[in-house]
């Protein structure tokens, strides 16, 4: 029981630990709303870490990652979370937060319900983190030598996404001491690259929900 609740605090510390860093350097250092909005999109894949270490093969493994899908909805609805929130060119909301935390809902439940999937989980969780976060930085900070492949879409954010997702996946392996071989780390790297690609705005699904397929299958 007090891993469980150990648990439980290190993930709100996280999430709302980084969002109050991010909002303060926001403030501070007056960079894009989208930069801020795409770090915590990066660094709150960190969430999944308490998450395996204190709250696997429980229940509370999906609980958390529910808190969450509320907690994102209502801010989008309601503007409580400015910095990780914007708008689509469309003037119409964009629930990629929201979306971010129903995948890690959805993971969740298999990962629950099928153990040995949960490495698998945390590869697509930091390979969506750390490679679709990226994407967007160096896809939208970098102007010069940067053709559009598709529409919103970058050669430079799409090449990133492909690098930083390989680093996603050592990272997700150190911690559940999973080997990796180079070659694999590569495959779900490029894999993490094309499904943020062609997924459009609903590349949050295609990406966990690919990369954990690709990484059960090659791992």
């Amino acid at each position: 029981m007090k891993d469980i609740i150990l648990g439980y605090i290190l993930c709100f510390l996280c999430v709302f630990g980084i969002i109050g860093t991010v909002t303060l350097l926001h403030k501070i250092l007056k960079f894009s709303g989208e930069l801020s909005r795409k770090l915590i999109h990066i660094l709150v894949g960190l969430t999944w870490l308490p998450m395996y270490f204190y709250l696997r093969g429980t229940v509370h493994i999906i609980i958390v990652p529910v808190i969450f899908t509320v907690v994102n909805w209502l801010s989008a609805y309601f503007g409580i979370f400015k910095s990780m929130e914007r708008d689509r060119g469309d003037g119409k909301h964009d629930f990629g937060t929201v979306y971010f935390a129903v995948c890690m809902v959805i993971l969740s439940v298999i990962s629950y319900f099928f153990p040995n999937t949960l490495y698998a989980y945390g590869i697509a969780v930091y390979c969506l983190s750390f490679g679709d976060g990226a994407a967007a930085i160096f896809g939208t900070l970098i102007k010069s030598h940067n053709p559009t492949i598709m529409k919103g879409k970058s050669l430079l954010g799409t090449l990133s996404c492909a690098v930083f997702a390989v680093l996603g996946v050592y990272f997700a392996c150190a911690f559940t001491n999973v080997s990796v071989s180079p070659v694999q780390a590569l495959i779900l790297g490029v894999a993490t690259a094309i499904l943020e690609l062609f997924g459009g705005r609903l590349d949050n699904f295609t990406v966990s929900f690919g990369v954990m397929l690709c990484a059960c299958i090659l791992i």
